[in-house]
C-alpha cells in the first residue's frame, strides 16, 4: 500500500509536524510505503529545520510544490499533477490548507485515491484568516473518506461541527518511543550551578498565551526564587513577547531563543509549562512526559486527557497567572514533588502504548477504505 502525506511545510517542525513524521515512521515499520507531498510557500523560510529536511533525514521520499501565494488555482493544478505522477493508494492530509488544496486537486482528477484527514486542532486566535480557515475545515472535513481525531476532545468538536459519526475515527497520537528518552536518574533534578528553569516550546500565536508565563516570571522574580524561563519557538507573537519582557525588566530572567530542537530544549529545563487557552493533544507536553519532566498545563481542550492533576502533572485554570505562580513555586520548593510527578507522567504515557496502537489503527483504517481504482486501459 502506498500512502501520500499531503502537508503544508511551515518551515519549522513543531508538534503537528513531528506527529506526522512519527506516524510516517511507524507506518513504514509496518510495511506501508509513505511519501510526502509538501506545499511550500516561498514567503516561508526554508532550510535544515523545515519539514522537508526532516522528512528527508528520516529517509522518506519528498516532493515539494512551491507557490508564491497562500492559495491559487495554479497550486491546485500542480498538486493534482504531482498526485498523478505519484499515484498513491491513499492521500492522507494534515492541515486545513492542504485539505482545501487536496479536495480540489483530487476532485478535479476524477477517480483519484480516497482521502483521509487528520484534525490536529481548531484554534480560535481571534484573527479573521484563522477563523476563515477553521470554518473551511469544518465544512470540508466530512467530504473525505475518513476523519481522524487525535483526542476525545477533538472528536467531540468534529461531531459538533456536523461530521457524520461513521466518518470519525479516534486515534490518539503519541511520540515514537526512544525519540525522547528520560536521562539517567529521571528528569526532575535541577542541574548544579543553574537556576530553576521553566520552559515552554510552542509557536508564538495568540492561543498559546506565552504572556501568561512572562507575567508569572515577573511575580516569581520578585520573590526569593532564582528562576529562569525559556520560551522557545517562533511566530507572529514573538516580537510582542520580547516587548513585554523588556517592559517588565526581565531580560536576565526570560529568554526567547527562537526555535530550538526538542531534545536541546528538554535537556535545558526542569519544568515544562503549557498555559494555552486552546489545545488538542500537544506533542510538547507528551515529549516532556517522556523525558520525565513535571508539567504545568491549563485545564483546556485535550490537556486533561494527558495530565491528571496532582498525579501526572498540575492543571491550572486558563489565564490564571496566580495559579501558574503557585504551581511553579510548589515545584521549585519541593524536588520530591517534581520527581514524583515527572516519573508518574512518564509511566502513565508509557503504559498507554499509544504510539504502536496509533500506527496499527491507521493501517487498519487505510485497509477498510475503498482502494484507488485502476487506471483506464490505454487506447490503441
Amino acid at each position: 500500500m502506498k500512502i501520500c502525506f499531503l502537508v503544508q511545510d511551515p518551515g519549522l517542525v513543531y508538534g503537528a509536524e513531528q506527529a506526522t513524521l512519527d506516524l510516517a515512521a511507524g507506518l513504514r515499520d509496518r510495511g506501508i510505503s509513505v511519501g510526502f507531498l509538501l506545499i511550500r510557500e516561498r514567503r516561508v523560510r526554508d532550510g535544515e529545520l523545515s519539514l522537508a529536511a526532516a522528512a528527508r533525514r528520516d529517509g522518506f521520499e519528498v516532493v515539494e510544490v512551491a507557490t508564491a501565494w497562500r492559495f491559487s488555482p495554479v497550486l491546485v493544478a500542480r498538486v493534482r499533477a504531482r498526485l498523478g505522477e505519484i499515484r498513491p493508494d491513499m492521500v492522507h492530509v494534515h492541515g486545513v490548507k492542504a485539505l482545501l488544496v487536496g479536495e480540489l486537486a483530487v476532485g478535479w482528477g476524477g477517480g483519484a485515491a480516497p482521502m483521509v484527514h487528520t484534525v490536529h486542532g481548531w484554534l480560535e486566535r481571534g484573527d479573521w484568516k484563522e477563523s476563515l480557515y477553521n470554518r473551511l475545515e469544518r465544512r470540508l472535513a466530512w467530504r473525505v473518506a475518513a476523519v481522524v481525531a487525535v483526542s476525545e476532545y477533538s472528536r467531540g468538536e468534529i461531531l459538533a461541527a456536523g461530521c457524520p459519526p461513521d466518518l470519525v475515527h479516534l486515534i490518539r497520537s503519541a511520540p515514537a518511543p526512544g525519540r525522547v528518552a528520560a536521562p539517567a536518574g529521571g528528569g526532575a533534578h535541577v542541574e548544579a550551578g543553574r537556576p530553576f528553569t521553566v520552559g515552554m516550546m510552542a509557536r508564538f500565536t495568540a492561543e498559546k498565551r506565552q504572556d501568561i508565563l512572562v507575567d508569572a516570571a515577573a511575580e516569581l522574580a520578585r520573590g526569593a526564587e532564582p528562576i529562569r524561563m525559556i520560551l522557545a519557538g517562533d511566530g507572529p507573537g514573538r516580537a510582542a513577547a520580547a516587548r513585554q519582557v523588556r517592559r517588565l525588566g526581565l531580560d536576565a530572567v526570560v529568554h526567547l531563543p527562537g526555535y530550538v530542537a526538542p531534545e536541546e530544549f528538554l535537556g535545558s529545563v526542569d519544568v515544562v509549562a503549557h498555559c494555552s487557552r486552546a489545545e488538542n493533544r500537544p506533542f510538547a507536553v507528551m515529549e516532556a512526559m517522556c523525558r520525565a519532566l513535571p508539567v504545568v498545563a491549563s485545564r483546556v481542550g485535550g490537556l486533561p486527557e494527558l495530565v491528571e492533576d496532582g498525579r501526572t502533572g498540575m492543571l491550572v485554570d486558563p489565564d490564571d497567572v496566580g495559579a501558574v505562580v503557585r504551581a511553579l513555586q510548589a515545584l521549585w520548593r519541593d524536588p520530591t514533588l517534581r520527581e514524583r510527578l515527572g516519573r508518574a507522567g512518564r509511566r502513565a504515557l508509557a503504559a498507554e502504548r499509544r504510539y504502536p496502537a496509533a500506527c496499527s489503527a491507521h493501517v487498519d483504517l487505510y485497509r477498510t477504505l475503498p482502494a484507488r481504482p485502476p487506471p483506464p486501459p490505454e487506447r490503441e
